[in-house]
């Protein structure tokens, strides 16, 4: 008898514990995403936007920020920032993305298969 309530006990201690952790848990992806959300509100700007970014070195990116409409490429490291160019939207060149078969084709193209592809597929439902 005094063997079974030892492990009962037990097992409720085990079940506070493991509440215990949960709650910690939840109050963290809350916490977290709060933050988020705050961030991303205390970011979001009309004239300023980083388009792209990639790595060029251990901590070095080359980004290419839009200014209303100029376009600004930067090398940013770790503590500096310096000006490499300035470009208009007309100067930059043309957008190509590649798929997960090594296929390339332009922002444009793609916008136009993907136009062609919903007016057949809605020609289809009438």
């Amino acid at each position: 008898m005094l063997l079974m309530s030892s492990s009962t006990e037990s097992f409720l201690e085990l079940l506070g514990v493991l509440l215990i952790f949960l709650f910690v848990l939840v109050i963290t992806w809350l916490a977290t995403r709060y933050m988020a959300n705050f961030q991303k509100s205390k970011n979001a700007g009309n004239n300023m936007q980083v388009i792209e970014t990639i790595s060029i070195g251990n901590g070095k990116y080359l980004s290419l920020v839009a200014l209303g409409e100029i376009y600004l490429v930067v090398s940013v490291g770790k503590d500096e920032v310096h000006l490499i160019s300035k470009i208009t939207k007309e100067e930059l060149p043309n957008c190509v993305t590649e798929d997960a078969f090594g296929h390339t084709e332009s922002f444009q193209q793609l916008l136009q298969r993907t136009k062609e592809k919903l007016g057949n597929n809605s020609d289809k439902k009438e």
